[in-house]
């Protein structure tokens, strides 16, 4: 992760780790910000890439994971998107009024 993507907690713990370094325990939240469940966490620090311009001979392998998981993912919304439209889905009235991430799962 780059710095500016981590959380605050999460970077509060990583900055003064070395390579290979394993956390204590400490407390996070999945939703930083906004109301979000808080979570425990244990990190290890594999390794520091120093920021770079990417160059194809360094980076290559990172690059294409990127494109392939952007593939990945556009595969899937496509796949979603097509069987929402056809699906008969209940969806308990309970949480009929959820902030769904995927918008169209209620009519």
């Amino acid at each position: 992760f780059a710095k500016d993507q981590l959380k605050p907690a999460d970077y509060a713990v990583l900055k003064d780790m070395k390579e290979g370094d394993v956390s204590a325990p400490f407390e996070s939240s999945d939703n930083e910000g906004r109301d979000g469940y808080t979570m425990y966490k244990i990190v290890k620090l594999d390794r520091i890439i120093p920021s770079h311009t990417a160059d194809i001979d360094r980076d290559l392998q990172m690059l294409t994971d990127m494109a392939q998981q952007q593939l990945q993912s556009a595969a899937v919304n496509k796949f979603l998107d097509e069987k929402q439209k056809t699906a008969y889905i209940v969806i308990d009235p309970l949480f009929q009024k959820c902030d769904f991430v995927r918008k169209g799962w209620v009519r």
